[in-house]
């Protein structure tokens, strides 16, 4: 409030939810709507490794965000998650996203088909907070943030574990890189 008593304040509370649409826009700034995805409250969109499809995280009316991936070419969007998903991240192959999940109030990895056909599956089980940034072709290697003990962020990294045919990621191919140093480390 100012001096004057004049009041701004934010519809919609302290965090409204914004509808916001997904367009493509080409070199000369030219925007063009991408069909099949109403406006809505998005999050994180990411594009698949071959340009077809896009995941994101679509936030609704009284719930928490959820995975949704849209077809380009079809304009058909598929639901992925139904108990919340945020920060979708493509596999090299396209053919599978890991995201962040609230478990018992803690973000953990979790993997899932991107056919829309199964459910999630927990990568990785911490008590501190899990968000994937990247997800490497060349080394089939997935970054992601993981929060420490005292809230500061790790950049950590699970090492060619789908190559060998893991669908977990073992402590041993686990390595974190803390913030107050550069070494990696076993997590």
């Amino acid at each position: 409030m100012s001096a004057s008593g004049t009041l701004v304040y934010a519809v919609g509370g302290v965090a409204p939810i914004r509808e916001e649409s997904f367009v493509w826009v080409d070199r000369k700034g030219t925007t063009q709507p991408l069909t099949g995805a109403a406006p809505g409250a998005y999050l994180g969109p990411r594009l698949s490794p071959d340009g077809q499809k896009l995941a994101a995280s679509l936030r609704g009316e009284g719930r928490g965000p959820d995975i949704w991936v849209f077809d380009i070419l079809r304009g058909a969007p598929t639901r992925l998650t139904f108990n919340g998903g945020n920060n979708p991240v493509w596999s090299p192959d396209g053919k599978r996203v890991v995201f962040n999940q609230a478990v018992n109030g803690v973000n953990n990895l979790h993997l899932i088909d991107t056919s829309g056909g199964g459910k999630s599956e927990r990568l990785l089980t911490s008590d501190v907070g899990q968000t994937p940034m990247s997800w490497s072709r060349a080394t089939n290697t997935l970054a992601f943030l993981q929060r420490t003990k005292t809230g500061a962020a790790a950049i950590c990294r699970c090492c060619r574990w789908m190559a060998i045919g893991r669908r977990t990621c073992s402590s041993n191919r686990l390595s974190c890189c803390g913030t107050r140093s550069s070494r990696l480390t076993d997590a």
